[in-house]
């Protein structure tokens, strides 16, 4: 009998080992599925931020572009004017140099300061008054010189309109790459 008992604890412990080891085969199956699974849902949620990442990315440098080029082409357009205003000076000095003016050279002599041309200091009792023709170009390159002062203040409000723009589009982009640093390193 206790031979009976022996041989009965033995298949017992045999059975119990047998399904213990079955049930332990069986849970790392489920393990072992489940670190597929995470793995295939970390792959796509890391090509998902990736992705997201390239987009936004993509979007921000193209908005730089675009400020870029405004940007130049702003100054190309101040340029142009300073070279036609540069040019429109030379051509009223020229004007106003002409031999037919030499009685009245000293009275209309021009001097450029920055943007700004003005008359030299003459006395007018001293000499004749400008010819209706030199006063209308005095005045002309005065109103171009006033335009051309009131567009390169535009002009600078602009740009640093734009350089405040690109500041924060590129403070922008360095938080969304720190951002998706944090979430990946989570992850």
């Amino acid at each position: 009998m206790e031979e009976a008992e022996a041989a009965r604890a033995a298949h017992a412990q045999a059975e119990a080992a047998k399904e213990t080891g079955i049930a332990l085969e069986t849970h790392e199956q489920h393990l072992a599925r489940a670190r597929v699974s995470f793995e295939e849902l970390r792959r796509d949620q890391v090509a998902e931020v990736v992705s997201r990442f390239e987009r936004e990315h993509f979007e921000l440098s193209a908005m730089a572009a675009a400020e870029a080029r405004l940007r130049q082409a702003a100054e190309q357009e101040r340029d142009k004017l300073v070279s036609w205003l540069r040019s429109l000076r030379r051509n009223t000095s020229e004007c106003l140099l002409e031999p037919s003016c030499t009685g009245r050279l000293a009275a209309t002599l021009c001097e450029a300061n920055g943007t700004q041309t003005e008359l030299g200091d003459t006395d007018r009792e001293e000499f004749p008054a400008l010819s209706p023709r030199h006063e209308t170009l005095a005045l002309r390159l005065a109103d171009l010189e006033a335009c051309l002062f009131a567009a390169l203040s535009e002009e600078a409000a602009r740009l640093h309109i734009v350089e405040q723009r690109m500041r924060h589009t590129l403070a922008l982009k360095n938080d969304m790459i720190d951002e998706l640093k944090t979430e990946l390193w989570r992850k």
